[in-house]
């Protein structure tokens, strides 16, 4: 665990892969429930 903040680079920065899984895994999850949300709100 680096002190350092990663610049701000995205997919193109030299982060480590697990790193990168972590984070598309909590966007997949992030973008389940808003997709949730989203049907919740229409039935309403």
């Amino acid at each position: 665990m680096s002190t350092k903040p990663d610049p701000p680079q995205g997919a193109n920065a030299g982060n480590k892969n697990e790193e990168n899984e972590v984070g598309q895994k909590l966007f997949k999850i992030i973008l389940k429930i808003t997709i949730k949300n989203r049907k919740s709100f229409q039935e309403l």
